[in-house]
């Protein structure tokens, strides 16, 4: 039985008998009536007309599989804000990796940054790395990233 926050979508696969392809046909979201069958023979047929342009109502045809299909709503999560923790680095920072840059042509020293120390609004100046359980963010020389309100890191090009 629905709810407000429950949808059911009931489908038909159907086909002639013989074919090896099936249509899907939505079906009432209630008890199938011998009425219902009429009625989704007929949506059939139409759909096998629509998709190979041709239909055989004397042939005979199979359900091939009943698909009940659940949808739960569900209210969207509120993005969880960082808290401002003014400038200061020194906590995030792990420690200093040498990082090869093309662009200036040899290694250069990075400082590394555990990218769960840092908090919303802090700013860091390329070259620079940002390291986490599952992703490692490099900020390339010329270039500047700051901790957005939500957590993102926002990398651009600097000014």
């Amino acid at each position: 039985m629905a709810t407000p926050d429950c949808e059911f979508v009931r489908q038909l696969d159907i086909r002639f008998v013989g074919q090896s392809h099936e249509l899907s046909i939505h079906a009432p979201n209630r008890q199938l009536a011998p009425l219902d069958v009429e009625e989704l023979l007929d949506r059939f047929l139409k759909e096998h007309d629509r998709a190979y342009g041709f239909s055989a109502p004397d042939e005979p045809v199979e359900v091939v599989n009943l698909r009940l299909t659940a949808i739960g709503k569900i209210t969207k999560p509120k993005s969880r804000e960082l808290e401002s923790a003014g400038t200061d680095l020194v906590e995030a920072q792990k420690g200093v990796r040498s990082v090869y840059f093309a662009e200036s042509n040899g290694y250069i020293d990075c400082p590394v940054y555990d990218r769960y120390q840092l908090a919303a609004a802090q700013h860091l100046e390329g070259p620079a790395v940002v390291v986490e359980l599952d992703a490692t963010t490099v900020i390339h020389p010329g270039y500047e990233m700051h901790v957005d309100r939500f957590g993102n890191l926002v990398i651009n090009a600097s000014a």
